[in-house]
């Protein structure tokens, strides 16, 4: 059984790419057309992604892979943060990748709607 960090933080990891497949991904920015996020759990790297509007949740690989670097290679933009273990919710929101990912992180800011806006907010919050 997977083991979590007693630190009260998790290490996470959102992604964006251009694979978006909803209607509106063709008039977002290149490059941030879809975001998904990965949280260490200590032993795995847990992904969440919501296709076609639907959860896919699943184990990617172990903790010690450099997921970062994968997706990077891949032409990706990767943003490691880190959340904290204690809910913070984050209000109510769209079911969009975006707004799960919020959810996931509890970042509370209603205007961040479109991935590229998500990756402005994290690179500008980071510690």
């Amino acid at each position: 059984m997977p083991t979590i960090r007693a630190a009260g933080e998790l290490r996470a990891l959102v992604i964006f790419h251009d694979q978006g497949m909803g209607f509106a991904s063709r008039f977002l920015k290149p490059g941030f057309r879809h975001c998904a996020v990965a949280v260490d759990d200590g032993d795995y790297w847990v992904g969440f992604d919501g296709v076609d509007g639907r959860p896919d949740l699943r184990v990617i690989a172990d903790a010690d892979f450099d997921l970062a670097g994968h997706h990077e290679a891949q032409g990706h933009h990767a943003v490691e943060v880190r959340i904290s273990r204690r809910p913070l919710g984050a209000g109510p929101g769209l079911n969009t990748c975006v707004g799960a990912i919020k959810r996931i992180l509890g970042i509370k800011a209603p205007w961040l709607q479109t991935p590229h806006q998500l990756h402005r907010h994290l690179v500008r919050n980071l510690p």
